[in-house]
């Protein structure tokens, strides 16, 4: 499983690093969403996980524009304020799920399996739809 971690804290992209590599993930880092394009223009991602609020492009921003680029993998957001209004509007643009921090790591690595079970099952986070299995 290929993970882009989103944050403009160095700290939280480098912890959520190690724990993903060691789960046996690919985990790539991105200081905000800007280099997150980039990196996503360049490569492939099996599951995005973004800090909500940031300088620049921030996640809602971000998980916008992954959906208007076309790109179907789960989006996971992540933020320090737990407020309703912020989980309501990261779900309408298309968010796999919702985490506020500081998170228990277990959730997370719960949280991404379940993005990836949820997407080989042909369920599409940004309109909510199934596709017919083959």
């Amino acid at each position: 499983m290929r993970v882009l971690i989103v944050d403009d804290e160095r700290n939280i992209r480098e912890s959520l690093q190690r724990l993903l590599t060691l789960e046996g993930m690919e985990a790539v880092c991105a200081d905000g969403g800007l280099s997150a394009m980039d990196l996503l223009a360049t490569g492939s991602f099996d599951v995005v996980v973004t800090d909500l609020k940031m300088p620049g492009m921030g996640g809602q921003l971000l998980l916008e524009h992954i959906r208007e680029l076309g790109l179907r993998c789960p989006v996971i957001l992540i933020s320090a304020l737990g407020e309703t209004g912020d989980t309501a509007l990261a779900f309408r643009a298309g968010a796999s799920d919702y985490l506020v921090k500081p998170f228990d790591p277990g959730e997370l690595i719960l949280k991404l399996k379940a993005a990836i079970s949820s997407m080989r099952m042909g369920h599409h986070p940004e309109t909510g739809s199934r596709t017919a299995g083959p």
